[in-house]
């Protein structure tokens, strides 16, 4: 469990480092992704058979949602203070981890300085969603390239840093690699429409955690890094 926590939360903040402002329009709306999992033993495939994820944003607030087959999880991310509150009902039990923006990129890291990375672009697209995307590589010392295919057609902004600056583009189509698990993210369809402020909000059944409590909740699930 504490690892699918850190493989979504990765696959979370990913879209939260990349943004454009470039487009002019498709400024608030959903983006839906179809959840691939690759490498992974069957019984963990059994979980996130039929997985989605569902990203609403507006130009103050994004939030991913992941639909699994016992656990949901969403993830709030505020723009002007780059704060990220992580949602998760492991089912009908709710809590609610509210991080900075230092603790979001420290969870993501694991706690050790943020890798280092170069961005390939290329001259390669596709269309995804009804977009025209381009073909990026990113190479981190270490691990495997990342492929990401990216459209400035969206006007999402850069919520979190500014870690791969050099894509100036929201991905539409991605691949997160944690610890050999591998998570492939593809964008099935786009809407732009007006998005209730009330998304980015936690309700009141949901039980608020600190970062640490909540690792310790993890390991009690038995799971590992």
């Amino acid at each position: 469990m504490k690892t699918f926590f850190q493989l979504f939360l990765t696959a979370a903040l990913f879209l939260s480092c990349i943004g454009s402002t470039n487009a002019q329009n498709n400024s608030e709306g959903i983006i839906n992704y179809k959840i691939e999992l690759i490498g992974m033993p069957k019984e963990a495939l059994s979980m996130m058979e039929g997985a989605s994820a569902k990203l609403s944003f507006t130009k103050d607030f994004s939030r991913l949602d992941i639909d699994m087959v016992m656990v949901n999880q969403a993830y709030i991310v505020k723009h002007s203070d780059k704060s990220t509150i992580l949602l998760m009902d492991i089912m009908g039990s709710k809590t609610a981890v509210k991080m900075t923006e230092k603790e979001a990129k420290e969870a993501k890291n694991k706690g050790k300085e943020a890798p280092k990375y170069k961005v390939e672009k290329t001259k390669e697209t596709k269309e995804i969603a009804g977009f025209k995307c381009v073909k990026a590589i990113i190479k981190t010392k270490g691990a495997e390239p990342q492929i990401v295919y990216y459209t400035n057609e969206i006007n999402i902004p850069n919520q979190i840093s500014d870690e791969y600056k050099e894509i100036d583009g929201f991905p539409l189509e991605y691949t997160i690699d944690q610890g050999g698990m591998k998570m492939k993210m593809l964008a099935t369809g786009f809407k732009a429409e007006k998005i209730n402020s009330k998304t980015f909000e936690v309700l009141a059944e949901y039980k608020i955690m600190s970062l640490e409590d909540f690792k310790k909740k993890m390991s009690s699930f038995g799971g590992g890094e």
